[in-house]
């Protein structure tokens, strides 16, 4: 009779723990969001969100999905820019516990087609950067049923330095780049998979996708961005992020580490994209512009210029400058950017941003922080609160400023830009021949605050600066001085001596003003 009841009982409990394991996994269901109609995502080791969030951007939208999982958490954002859209994937490890998220996006059709983009560099080591270790995307996706563009995985470690002033510079340490997404059909079922992984406390693991049910490109032009991405691997955008674009930095930055990346100000404009959007009217391109204006509006935030958020050793022994700074050539690329772009992604928020780096170069020059010269002046190429003394002005800043406020004043009217653009100008003409460098012939890349010369000069960079000075003096119907063709001259002569090809947009401007 016992053993009878003893039998019932562990009958009774083999029912009850069937039941509330039954009622477990009843209860986890795998995490599903879809991307289209024929395409969704499952990452079957997540349930659901802990923190939900939608942000309205410009041109976009963003649902943000926040996960709280053992040893971590793991975001998810979907950025909906008009009908297609981008995925982020971050996976952040907060404890000791690594952390594997396995997802599979598939997506019925009975073809497809694989393009990579990543191809194996032999790269030697560059005296600045030393050796970039990520590569290319991962590829470019068709299919029936929609297109992809795909990322590689970055897994990196935040390195913050804090100074004695409360502010911080920030880099990433690369662990390493992970190609492992495996793409296959099986039974007319397009399936991606990949698991997410990290191994390091406070390591993060980002991937990102665009994904379009319409062609991402309707030409061949992919394969020209294909080929020049390849061949610019160090300026690429490849390691993209809602919030910023990762590319290496120089050796010489602080928190000191030779695989650092960062969010380098100047290279999360996207001119690059827009250039070939004006050739070509492809969904990618337009994608990636408006990505670009989202990060860019959202890493300056409140402040009055778009700030470097790493220290460069360099200048901070110099000059005592750290993070954060403002560089004046990274604002007047960013600075053009938005206003060349504003036909194309037109918002409310950027009717007057074109405009905010002039007024804040109008303001330097009012206050003084200039480099004088007989009838004219040049403002520094860097400013920083911390800084103990004048930075130096490098040519190629100069035209650059002196383009950007001339751009400003022919958009706007405003003869505060004119003056200042004028005064600039005169700077340049009253040095001029003294930036040429006697023993080499090449022209000299900086004059510091004693007035010398000195340092070597970009390539070609400076020169297509100087030719896009006088294409400005021509058109605005300024008075200019033949020195600007001098320097012209004696770059093009150097090159030629060098045995260094013009690039081709370089040849175009030397054939329009007809200086051949």
């Amino acid at each position: 009779m016992k053993k009878r009841i003893s039998k019932l009982i562990l009958f009774a409990l083999i029912f009850v723990l069937s039941a509330c394991q039954l009622e477990v996994e009843n209860e986890h269901q795998p995490f599903m969001l879809s991307l289209s109609e024929d395409v969704s995502i499952e990452l079957p080791s997540l349930s659901q969100p802990s923190h939900t969030e939608t942000i309205d951007k410009i041109h976009a939208v963003d649902d943000i999905y926040v996960f709280d999982v053992e040893g971590g958490t793991f975001t998810i954002t979907k950025r909906v820019i008009d009908e297609d859209t981008m995925l982020f994937f971050e996976a952040v490890q907060t404890g000791e516990r690594p952390l594997h998220i396995p997802y599979t996006m598939k997506t019925a059709t009975e073809t497809y087609s694989f393009h990579p983009f990543a191809q194996p560099i032999v790269e030697e080591h560059h005296d600045v950067f030393g050796i970039d270790y990520t590569t290319n995307l991962k590829g470019y996706v068709q299919s029936d049923a929609g297109e992809w563009i795909i990322s590689q995985n970055y897994r990196s470690v935040p390195r913050v330095m804090e100074y004695e002033d409360g502010t911080t510079s920030t880099v990433r340490h690369l662990v390493e780049e992970d190609d492992g997404l495996t793409i296959a059909l099986d039974d007319d079922e397009l399936q991606f998979q990949q698991t997410i992984e990290t191994s390091h406390v406070d390591e993060r693991n980002e991937q990102w996708f665009m994904f379009s049910s319409e062609p991402l490109f309707t030409s061949e032009l992919w394969e020209e961005y294909r080929d020049e991405t390849n061949e610019q691997f160090l300026r690429s955008a490849k390691w993209l992020t809602p919030t910023g674009i990762y590319t290496k930095l120089p050796w010489s930055i602080e928190p000191a580490t030779q695989l650092g990346y960062g969010r380098n100000p100047q290279l999360m404009q996207g001119q690059l994209f827009l250039d070939y959007y004006e050739r070509e009217k492809e969904r990618f391109f337009y994608n990636m512009i408006v990505h670009s204006v989202n990060v860019l509006m959202d890493y300056k935030g409140d402040a009055t210029t778009f700030y470097t958020e790493y220290t460069s050793t360099w200048l901070k022994k110099e000059y005592g400058i750290t993070a954060p700074y403002t560089d004046t050539r990274h604002n007047e690329l960013i600075s053009l950017f938005l206003t060349n772009v504003r036909p194309y992604v037109q918002d409310e928020a950027l009717e007057s941003i074109h405009l905010l780096y002039a007024d804040f170069l109008v303001e330097q020059a009012e206050q003084n922080n200039t480099l004088p010269t007989e009838n004219g002046f040049y403002i520094l190429d860097y400013f920083s609160p911390t800084q103990t003394k004048p930075t130096h002005v490098s040519l190629n800043h100069a035209l650059g400023e002196l383009h950007y406020v001339l751009q400003a004043y022919e958009a706007s009217g405003d003869q505060r830009y004119l003056q200042l653009g004028t005064m600039m100008k005169n700077a340049v003409e009253d040095s001029g021949t003294h930036w040429i460098d006697e023993e080499t012939g090449d022209l000299f890349y900086r004059i510091a605050a004693d007035y010398s010369y000195g340092g070597t000069d970009y390539e070609q960079l400076t020169l297509r600066d100087l030719l896009t000075a006088v294409e400005d003096f021509r058109r605005l119907d300024i008075p200019y001085d033949d020195v600007f063709y001098t320097l012209i001259k004696q770059k093009r002569e150097f090159l030629q001596q060098q045995q260094i090809p013009l690039k081709e947009d370089i040849k175009e401007k030397i054939k329009a003003l007809e200086l051949q």
